[in-house]
């Protein structure tokens, strides 16, 4: 019966690991060029897409509702007590936060602040949302269809006025305007004056106007708007929407 005897050499199990993490790393080597290619291309892309994606803003607010003069302490004495010790509250949130999200409140701010209608930058590859940042605002009279949206390029400015085209190089369908005259165009009429306090500078850069319904902008607030309630022991409610606009 034969019996084998193995010993180990000293220094040989040393040299066996450094020989194969030799081998992983020349193996790895090969792939070097891709690696750092690839490393380029997302680098590259990521500051692309930095550069011209449209960034994202959120504003949020906090509103109080006030309880009504009955819950006064000298009235309701033992009602505060049992509301503080309870937690509980006068005011239904719940209400209110409807009536805020409703279609009819909704669309009486859209008509007051002039949400339906919106001014861009036209960029050569992106669109930037100016709103109260550009130089004029468009003053509707009378709109063909107000169930449908308009839009328009403003182009050539200067002190008496500038172009209208539908399309930015278009030659047909593009006329000329004064500040604060009546402009008929595509079977709409309205004004575009120069905003207070702002200075119309010669431009070449075209400006994008987007005239939309106001129950469709109303809907698209409603979709952005978040409306909760801070806690359940408190009558504050908490307002928050996402935008392209800081402002």
């Amino acid at each position: 019966m034969a019996i084998s005897n193995t010993r180990n050499v000293p220094g040989q199990e040393e040299l066996l690991n450094k020989f194969s993490l030799r081998e992983i790393i020349f193996k790895y080597l090969a792939y070097l060029p891709l690696f750092l290619l690839c490393i380029v291309v997302f680098m590259g892309a990521g500051a692309i897409y930095t550069r011209y994606a449209i960034p994202k803003y959120k504003a949020t607010a906090n509103m109080l509702v006030k309880v009504g003069d009955d819950n006064s302490i000298s009235n309701n004495n033992n009602d505060l007590i049992s509301s503080t010790l309870l937690g509980g509250r006068r005011v239904n949130l719940d209400n209110e936060i409807e009536r805020l999200r409703s279609a009819v409140f909704l669309e009486r701010v859209v008509l007051a602040k002039d949400f339906n209608i919106n001014y861009f930058n036209e960029g050569k590859i992106k669109r930037s949302n100016l709103y109260n940042d550009c130089p004029f605002e468009m003053i509707p009279i009378q709109i063909a269809d107000s169930s449908a949206s308009y839009s328009f390029y403003v182009n050539v400015l200067n002190d008496s006025g500038g172009e209208i085209a539908k399309r930015i190089k278009e030659k047909s369908n593009k006329i000329a305007f004064k500040w604060n005259d009546t402009i008929s165009y595509l079977g709409n009429k309205f004004i575009l004056k120069p905003r207070k306090n702002e200075k119309v500078v010669i431009s070449l850069v075209p400006y994008y106007v987007v005239w939309k319904p106001i129950s469709l902008t109303a809907k698209q607030l409603k979709d952005a708007l978040s409306v909760i309630s801070l806690s359940v022991k408190t009558t504050i409610i908490t307002l928050s929407m996402i935008g392209e606009n800081p402002k």
